[in-house]
């Protein structure tokens, strides 16, 4: 729903066409909401779902337990959407950046904060809405806002909760706020920078197309406001970092006739005189007899984490002996101090600046006593965000045994394993060749599942309806398709691309200046080049490259060499592909990286660029992108640098700028 809402707000599809399926989604959340809702009070959907090797018609099914449901969202918005199909496509026309700005941000599809960390817990939503009915009584009018797609998420819980508190008069809307040019300028693109969404007085301004989406049913939610006695006006936000945005978002609704109150996962406060700043405080969460397995990840509930596994359908009894093991990266192992994350629970971390509900920070194994790895956990997102890109990477390895539980990706071990990088240095011709095709294979896989096509280049040359645009972009009519923002649709598969566009629609990108930056805080600077090198790392890199094809793809966080593996046959594997904290990314993008990690040849950089289907001259233009997007990993993933990490990472950093040289076929310092 936020992103349809997204798309409306871009101008970039009719209003006639955009509003009618907006206002559908709006009631289908609705009505999802209210399964939700009553089912988490009733019955429990079962305790996971399984998909993979011998996942057979009683997958999911398992013992009874309290347990929060695993499958819920899932089934409840599947129930509500099998009433008709939806349209399979929509016609965007895009002619400025900012318009390219609103759909990027509409086909990413990003996950609420609040099914990654602060988890939203539908009991929670449910008592923080009791608790603004025993303050306000059950007979005012409620506007929600929703701040974003995190709020989004929320209001139709909240609603539907203020529903069975006997609040007759409730609606909702949603807002996404855009940045101004000086808060988005160190991370985004020049192309993708939006204007200023708020006038001199920071009020919103009102009307769909100027940052006001509302939803559902009302056109206008200022006017539904203006005919209700007294009424609540609640923002809700699903992580506030300080509370400005909703304190942005409260400007352009604080009137003396409304009461406005503040709420994000379990908290709510009263607007006081205007002047709202939040307070940190402990994370709230349901703990009870059965607890999640995020709930579990300190020693004394150990025991409670390994027998709630045990009970995964299809899987082999735990031996007894089996524990926790705490997975430290690979990056703070080679450039830290090899410590693993403490967990989100631990007293430590609770008395932090900000503590969160945060189990994405602490991936981990189960062992058995002689420390050989059984199942693989890795906490993907709550809710249908974290259940819907478990599928999608259960689609690209089938073969894959692993189930979803409580936000973890549980996997089960697939035995020794050799880094791929370390194979291809010692194999001999046909074995290499053979490695690469498996890399080009699961590559190719990536790009069948893309979001969506911008027709650019020379490839741009065989889609129909392009035209010009203005301020230099391009403009095209296209198919658009809604993929990855729930994945509940059977025909995914078979659906067209999202959105198609024209040349170079999402602008460019120098990444190479914000990583210099990003080094410079740390106290360190980019490695001296070669003229030529140097001219190379600086060009700018055109988005969605000449395929023009959008992938919604991990490779921010999971783009190093220990990605990907050999198991004992010989099958390469690549790791870690679950993308709800990853970005847009393009196939030739994904291909230069892994040139670059494997530290390949541009001999090989040919080979698999043509298994891929692609042009080389586009993946080498790509390089400088990809170089860079590997360095800001290695240094993201190093919390403080130890004993002799800072020379190890320069070391790395110099080589890689040294590999791009050499992949590029420049001449290297």
């Amino acid at each position: 729903m936020q992103c349809w809402a997204d798309l409306l707000d871009s101008a970039a599809a009719p209003v006639d066409v955009v509003t009618p399926l907006l206002r559908r989604a709006e009631h289908e959340a609705d009505e999802a909401a209210r399964l939700l809702l009553h089912g988490a009070r009733q019955a429990p959907p079962p305790l996971a779902t399984r998909s993979g090797a011998g996942a057979g018609a009683d997958a999911g099914k398992g013992p009874g337990t309290d347990a929060r449901p695993v499958g819920a969202t899932t089934a409840a918005m599947a129930g509500v959407a099998a009433t008709s199909p939806w349209p399979a496509t929509l016609t965007l026309h895009i002619t400025d950046a900012a318009q390219a700005a609103r759909v990027e941000k509409a086909i990413s599809a990003p996950m609420p904060e609040c099914c990654g960390y602060d988890i939203a817990d539908l009991d929670l939503i449910a008592a923080d809405a009791a608790r603004l009915v025993e303050a306000i009584g059950a007979d005012r009018p409620v506007l929600l806002v929703a701040v974003r797609s995190g709020g989004a998420y929320f209001a139709p819980l909240w609603r539907a909760a203020l529903d069975d508190l006997g609040v007759s008069r409730s609606r909702w809307c949603s807002v996404r706020p855009w940045p101004t040019l000086s808060e988005n300028e160190s991370s985004a693109p020049d192309a993708l920078r939006a204007p200023d969404r708020f006038g001199a007085t920071g009020a919103i301004e009102t009307t769909p197309a100027t940052g006001l989406t509302c939803m559902p049913g009302m056109p206008d939610a200022d006017a539904w406001l203006h005919g209700q006695p007294r009424p609540v006006v609640v923002v809700l936000d699903d992580q506030p970092d300080t509370g400005a945005t909703m304190a942005r978002v409260a400007a352009g609704l604080r009137a003396p006739d409304r009461e406005l109150w503040f709420a994000s996962v379990g908290k709510l406060w009263r607007d006081e005189a205007g002047q709202r700043r939040l307070a940190h405080a402990a994370p709230a969460w349901i703990g009870g007899g059965t607890r999640r397995l995020w709930e579990c990840l300190m020693p004394p509930d150990h025991g409670r984490l390994l027998e709630r596994l045990s009970r995964l359908p299809g899987l082999a009894r735990l031996p007894s002996d089996a524990a926790p093991r705490w997975h430290c990266p690979r990056d703070e192992v080679r450039y830290g101090d090899a410590r693993p994350w403490l967990p989100w629970n631990h007293p430590v971390v609770l008395t932090g600046r900000r503590p969160l509900v945060n189990p994405r920070k602490t991936p981990l194994a189960i062992a058995a006593a002689d420390r050989r790895p059984l199942l693989h956990l890795r906490f993907i997102g709550e809710g249908v965000f974290g259940e819907a890109e478990f599928q999608r990477v259960q689609a690209l390895q089938p073969g894959r045994r692993a189930w979803f539980i409580d936000g973890y990706g549980v996997t089960a071990d697939i035995g020794p394993t050799t880094p791929l990088a370390e194979r291809l240095r010692t194999c001999d011709g046909a074995t290499r060749a053979a490695l690469l095709d498996q890399c080009a294979d699961l590559l190719s896989a990536l790009m069948r599942d893309a979001i969506a096509e911008t027709p650019s280049g020379e490839h741009g040359a065989s889609h129909p309806g392009r035209m010009s645009g203005a301020d230099g972009m391009s403009g095209t009519r296209a198919a658009v398709r809604m993929a990855g923002t729930g994945g509940m649709r059977d025909d995914i598969a078979d659906a067209p691309p999202m959105f198609r566009t024209g040349e170079a629609p999402l602008g460019i990108e120098t990444r190479w200046p914000a990583f210099a930056r990003q080094l410079a805080d740390r106290g360190l600077s980019l490695p001296e080049t070669g003229e030529a090198l140097h001219a190379f790392l600086a060009r700018p890199v055109r988005r969605l490259g000449e395929t023009g094809l959008a992938l919604r793809t991990s490779l921010r966080h999971a783009c190093g060499a220990w990605h990907w593996q050999i198991d004992a046959q010989a099958r390469v594997h690549r790791f870690q592909l679950e993308a709800n904290w990853g970005r847009i990314s393009w196939p030739e993008l994904e291909v230069a990286a892994c040139l670059l990690a494997l530290r390949l040849s541009a001999a090989d950089g040919r080979r698999l660029a043509a298994r891929c289907g692609l042009a080389w001259p586009a993946v080498r233009d790509t390089l400088p992108l990809a170089a860079a997007t590997l360095g800001e990993a290695m240094l993201r993933g190093t919390r403080a640098f130890g004993v002799g990490g800072r020379a190890r990472f320069m070391d790395d950093l110099r080589s890689l700028v040294a590999a791009t040289g050499e992949l590029a076929e420049l001449e290297t310092p």
